[in-house]
């Protein structure tokens, strides 16, 4: 499980382009996507809000389930999926 700096909304607006080439499905804040002879089930956490002075950043955790992957398979999905979910900074 992991914490993402991205309200619902941001994450679905986002998802289709991170998950492309993949038949995936989404349904109840889970998204189950094929990979290879696999699957990844995504599972959304509630919209939470962290706030830093009068800084608020809204957040979920997700948590990532990866079905029967080899590395490679494990691997070119992760990069695929973090290179559209980055956040930049500094």
């Amino acid at each position: 499980m992991r914490e993402m700096a991205v309200t619902h909304a941001d994450f679905y607006r986002i998802l289709p382009r991170a998950l492309q080439g993949y038949d995936y499905t989404s349904a109840n804040h889970e998204v189950v996507a094929t990979v290879a002879a696999g699957r990844v089930v995504i599972s959304l956490g509630e919209e939470l809000v962290r706030r830093i002075a009068l800084v608020a950043i809204p957040y979920c955790e997700v948590r990532f389930d990866y079905q029967d992957l080899d590395d490679t398979d494990y691997l070119k999905f992760r990069e695929q999926f973090e290179l559209y979910f980055r956040r930049g900074g500094g």
